[in-house]
């Protein structure tokens, strides 16, 4: 597990210092824990289902963390809990889709994609100003949604019907 830079300045900000940023933890696949620099075991709690990825908090005792000598360098910003990790995993399939996106193929076919799917989604917010929704919860947002694609479609389908009939009657002239 490796930090980035603005990871790395988060924790700055929250008063972890350098020797106790995630990269220093030691995980122990036999127990799935992790241990700090320190020897306390931060253990896995409920993972976190999100969309395509899921997070599994790794949080040590309060007990050890008040008693440790280095909490001020280790969890300053988080005196109430213990110290804390969150190591974040990738659904096989995101996985897949970002192996197969990092190759020349990949790339080929999204900036295709793009051409395409990308005027859809300016025609929705331009013509049809569907920049928010208008409703709240998923089952009420997913039928506006849909609704938006219908009229869209229904769009097309004139256009091209119109021009097919226009097309049509030039020939026969």
């Amino acid at each position: 597990m490796e930090t980035d830079g603005r990871v790395q300045q988060r924790f700055e900000r929250c008063g972890v210092k350098e020797g106790f940023l995630p990269e220093m933890f030691r995980f122990d696949a036999d127990t799935n824990t992790f241990v700090c620099p320190e020897g306390k075991v931060l253990k896995a709690r409920c993972p976190t289902e999100r969309p395509g990825r899921t997070m599994i908090r790794y949080q040590a005792s309060v007990t050890d963390c008040k008693a440790c000598s280095q909490r001020d360098n280790c969890c300053s910003g988080n005196r109430r809990y213990g110290r804390s990790i969150v190591v974040t995993k990738e659904h096989p399939v995101v996985a897949t889709f970002r192996t197969t996106t990092a190759t020349l193929e990949g790339q080929t076919a999204l900036r295709q994609r793009s051409a395409i799917a990308e005027f859809v989604n300016a025609w929705l917010k331009e013509k049809l100003g569907l920049r928010r929704f208008r409703v709240r919860g998923l089952a009420k947002v997913r039928a506006e949604a849909m609704w938006a694609a219908l009229t869209y479609n229904v769009h097309q389908w004139i256009r091209l019907r119109w021009r097919h009939a226009r097309l049509s009657s030039l020939a026969t002239s």
